[in-house]
């Protein structure tokens, strides 16, 4: 049986993230966890996610009362738009208002879903790091120096138990075209690592990681940012379509 586990075995570096702000898109804001109890790795993934899961932030709403007594305000995404959210950040990010300035709060809710991942964060911010210089290398124009068969199998597909390359049913001028097109139209967004996950594919255990694609404004529909799966098998990631 294959297995993608033995991935496992990578180490990273995690050096201790002492910054006091966060980038949330256009605006440099203080931030604090509400639990106070977590590891280097834990705060490390954790504010990597949230500046990359509010990377389209271009402002905020008008303050407003919680039932709670807390005053908030919400982030907002150029007008019109739709947006793929990653369901495990949900209430996970509030924006208070406090001492008169505007603070990013990481809700409990948000650290618990890492901690319950935390032994494998540090295997998972190497490979969501490789899918970052996947898509990097494919926006640049990299991958179009591989051969036709290594080209296609940039884009696999599952069939039954099995996880496939681009079938033959698809002439290769099609399948070029197919990658070109997303590089000239799709600008694709920072990962999330939390928004990963291994499933079963038959006998083998894949990772999944989602990539947000943002197409250029077109006057003739609004615009949408949705998410385009990503597939790590036989030590390559590729696009799952």
């Amino acid at each position: 049986m294959k297995s993608l586990i033995a991935i496992a075995t990578l180490t990273l570096t995690v050096a201790s993230l002492v910054a006091d702000t966060l980038q949330i898109g256009a605006f440099t804001l203080p931030y604090r966890f509400e639990d106070t109890n977590i590891t280097d790795i834990v705060r490390y993934v954790v504010t990597n996610d949230v500046i990359a899961y509010k990377s389209t932030t271009t402002s905020f709403t008008p303050p407003f009362v919680e039932e709670n007594g807390n005053v908030t305000v919400d982030s907002e995404n150029t007008p019109g738009t739709t947006l793929y959210l990653p369901p495990v950040f949900e209430n996970g990010i509030e924006f208070r208002i406090e001492n008169g300035q505007t603070n990013c709060v990481i809700k409990q809710s948000l650290t618990d879903v890492a901690k319950t991942i935390e032994g494998e964060l540090p295997t998972r911010t190497n490979l969501v790091a490789a899918a970052q210089g996947f898509i990097d290398n494919f926006c640049s124009g990299g991958t179009t120096n591989l051969t036709i068969s290594e080209q296609r199998a940039l884009m696999r597909t599952v069939s039954g138990d099995n996880l496939l390359t681009m079938g033959p049913d698809i002439p290769d001028e099609d399948a070029l075209e197919a990658q070109e097109e997303m590089r000239q139209h799709f600008s694709f967004l920072p990962i999330c690592i939390l928004d990963t996950r291994y499933v079963n594919v038959g006998t083998n255990i894949v990772l999944l990681a989602y990539v947000r694609t943002d197409r250029p404004q077109n006057p003739s529909y609004a615009r949408s940012i949705g998410a385009l799966p990503l597939v790590f098998f036989d030590g390559y990631w590729s696009f799952l379509y």
